[in-house]
């Protein structure tokens, strides 16, 4: 059972023309985190690809996470926000649904206490038609090259 937060729509007619879907989703996570963590971050930023959604979060500790992280329990803040981050993962997925209208097939979220940022990534069934890639990057199309003088070794694409 879910205990979502009350939804609100990317549109609101009190404070003007539509959002962007990034600042709906950004809106959504930080209620979601707010209402799940009894504060939301300060700052969010969601940038949207054609395949994920990266959602970053500044100032995302409560003030108990940054009293751990003060007195040396970084690890402690990382093992209190896993779970936290399971409970709210379906609220999320649904959020970023219904503002893209796209099915979200992973959900990924971490917390770096000591730089106080969170990050949720988000990837995405891909769209019929329109998810093409530009160039395949099948593995035939890479060759391992040797180090030496002014060559670093790895993989170097190769002409298809």
């Amino acid at each position: 059972m879910s205990t979502r937060a009350p939804e609100q729509p990317p549109s609101d007619p009190r404070t003007g023309p539509p959002q962007s879907p990034s600042l709906a989703i950004s809106n959504q996570i930080v209620r979601l985190l707010s209402h799940y963590a009894g504060r939301g971050p300060t700052k969010a930023r969601t940038t949207l690809a054609s395949d994920a959604v990266m959602v970053v979060l500044h100032d995302a500790l409560t003030r108990a996470e940054q009293t751990l992280v003060a007195v040396g329990h970084p690890e402690s803040v990382r093992t209190i926000r896993r779970p936290l981050y399971d409970l709210m993962r379906e609220d999320a997925r649904i959020a970023v649904e219904e503002v893209l209208h796209r099915r979200v097939t992973a959900v990924l979220a971490d917390i770096d206490p000591d730089a106080n940022v969170a990050a949720l990534v988000f990837t995405l069934a891909p769209q019929p038609d329109t998810d093409v890639p530009e160039r395949s990057t099948s593995p035939k199309h890479f060759r391992m090259r040797r180090a030496g003088p002014g060559r670093p070794q790895g993989l170097r694409p190769t002409a298809p």
